[in-house]
């Protein structure tokens, strides 16, 4: 999802509630249909479970937002909006913060859960295209770039809040060289 969006693009995303609340699975011959369709305006690039609030959040990159999904009530709530271009999210390992990696202005947004706003953006070299939480609740992005650049994977220390690059080795050659 690069470059811009003219017009609203309206997507149906199918948000399989039944799977999230636990209905279990239906045998072959007795088939359940199960879910609610809800009509977005943009669309989504990625949905993040919240079970202990029972709310799904989903990144709304069209619309530069995030979209809140009430699962008790089946309805979308007020969204949340991010400093442009969301691509993907993450819950933090305490359940207190919603990591979105912000390609359009190269950021990773920090949303706290409780009061759904977001308190900090840490600016980052490259935009970001992918983010996720570690059992000890520090962050990696993945941002765009070459296999030749560096700086394509971060980690971000929410106790500290330090932003440091992953050095990744190129791989090794796979055939001898020929002179």
């Amino acid at each position: 999802v690069h470059g811009s969006h003219s017009g609203a693009i309206v997507m149906r995303a199918f948000l399989l509630c039944g799977i999230i609340l636990g209905l279990g699975a239906a045998s072959v011959s007795n088939a359940l249909t199960f879910g609610t369709v809800v009509t977005l305006d943009g669309g989504a690039s990625d949905l993040v479970l919240d079970e202990a609030r029972g709310l799904l959040y989903v990144v709304n990159s069209p619309q530069n937002r995030i979209e809140i999904y009430n699962i008790a009530t089946r309805q979308l709530l007020t969204p949340i909006p991010t400093s442009g271009q969301p691509l993907s999210a993450a819950l933090s390992a305490d359940g207190q913060s919603l990591y979105v990696a912000d390609y359009g202005a190269s950021t990773l947004d920090i949303v706290n859960l409780t009061s759904l706003v977001t308190t900090n953006r840490v600016s980052l070299a490259s935009a970001p295209e992918g983010v996720a939480v570690g059992g000890d609740g520090r962050v990696l992005i993945t941002t765009s770039g070459t296999t030749t650049s560096t700086g394509n994977l971060l980690l971000y220390d929410p106790a500290s809040g330090t932003l440091s690059s992953i050095a990744v080795a190129p791989p090794a050659p796979t055939t001898a060289a020929t002179s």
